[in-house]
């Protein structure tokens, strides 16, 4: 039986409490406010996102945060590999370790990450200084750990929108890093609560 109505339902005929049982994640829930065509677009982007992630798409690996890595004097790899990632929603994070875009993933919970949730993603062969490094669905991402071990430089954050937190430098003594004078788009991260540099 097809019912037709003249005139769009108002908001407040809506009860949003019967659908709340299907909702995935509590950061769902705010898809609960706002018009109707506002709900389907921000629905369709976070499903987009999920499923280029889950797959490596294009969409998925050109989302990223990118810099280079310098190696400390007297070494000639990286001993710390080690990228801790949160994301704001569902999702199945990578790290592109040299400049071979393959992600490397999440080996727990079968890659997948839940809102809020951290992961830590390791380097499966050695990172040797000048290597690139992508970080993979930065556009989700809150939190990308402590890069410092990283000594990284050439750093381009833009596609990082929603980070919170960006350490790229450490108070420990003995620590230096003469290169963290060439970031590029910082200025697009406008929700950073805490910066190490």
């Amino acid at each position: 039986m097809l019912i037709k109505f003249d005139k769009p339902w108002s908001e407040g005929f809506i009860n949003y409490s019967l659908a709340e049982p299907a909702m995935e994640t509590p950061y769902y829930k705010y898809l609960q406010r706002g018009s109707r065509t506002a709900q389907k677009t921000s629905f369709m982007n976070m499903r987009s996102k999920l499923l280029s992630s889950k797959y490596g798409a294009t969409e998925f690996t050109n989302d990223s945060i990118k810099f280079r890595t310098g190696v400390p004097v007297g070494q000639s790899n990286l001993t710390e590999t080690k990228i801790t990632i949160v994301a704001n929603q569902v999702m199945y994070p990578g790290v592109a370790y040299g400049d071979n875009k393959e992600p490397t993933r999440a080996t727990a919970n079968g890659g997948k990450v839940n809102a809020g949730q951290s992961c830590d993603i390791f380097a499966t062969s050695p990172v040797q200084g000048n290597d690139g490094i992508f970080i993979c669905g930065a556009s989700v991402l809150t939190d990308i750990g402590d890069l410092s071990a990283f000594r990284p430089y050439q750093i381009d954050v833009g596609a990082g929108v929603n980070l919170k937190r960006l350490i790229v430098g450490s108070n420990a003594s003995g620590y230096t890093n003469g290169n963290t004078d060439s970031f590029q788009n910082l200025n697009k991260c406008v929700l950073l609560e805490e910066v190490n540099i």
